[in-house]
């Protein structure tokens, strides 16, 4: 009797005796064999599975987590600052929320902010040192420039114009005081 190459199954020639012990030992080879590549196949499919779920958390956490789009510091100024949102690509994002905080050389640190780019450029919207402008662009740049504004004196706000058309903020310090520094940081969420 011979063996076959790989796993040692027994080949009977035509003139020999099968018995049965030696049946059943080949197949207990072949069983053993075909769970091991079966074994394989689970922890492959086991590992694609898991790799897809990797990418979705990843794109889940992405979409769910905000982003800085940009910071800018300004430095003194007697004039204010210009807080330009042209370069947000609206359609990139669901929620953006523009921080801005300003410094003046009086004890209060007041600053005005006003709309720039709308049809109520010269009406004041707030008075404080802190602002934030939360927006629901929803991916889409068509919709007006709106959201809420908060601040000393919370509100809901709208530069009566569109996301395309605004260009952003201007931050004017009061009569008697000079702007020393403000920053403004832009959010946003996918």
């Amino acid at each position: 009797m011979d063996k076959t190459k790989y796993y040692q199954l027994n080949q009977w020639a035509a003139g020999d005796k099968v018995q049965r012990i030696d049946f059943n030992a080949d197949n207990a080879k072949i069983d053993a064999a075909i769970k091991a590549v079966d074994a394989k196949a689970d922890t492959r499919a086991s590992q694609t599975a898991l790799d897809a779920l990797l990418q979705r958390t990843a794109a889940l956490e992405d979409k769910a987590a905000l982003h800085t789009i940009k910071t800018v510091s300004y430095p003194q100024s007697k004039t204010g600052a210009a807080i330009s949102l042209e370069d947000v690509d609206w359609a990139r994002w669901r929620i953006v929320v523009t921080v801005i905080r300003a410094e003046t050389d009086s004890a209060s640190g007041t600053c005005r902010l006003f709309s720039w780019g709308g049809i109520r450029d010269s009406e004041p919207i707030s008075d404080s040192k802190d602002f934030v402008f939360v927006q629901f662009p929803m991916c889409r740049s068509d919709l007006p420039f709106m959201g809420v504004l908060l601040s000393n004196n919370s509100t809901v706000f709208t530069f009566g114009t569109s996301l395309q058309t605004a260009k952003g903020f201007r931050l004017v310090p009061l009569s008697t005081q000079t702007l020393l520094r403000a920053t403004a940081t832009v959010y946003g969420m996918r």
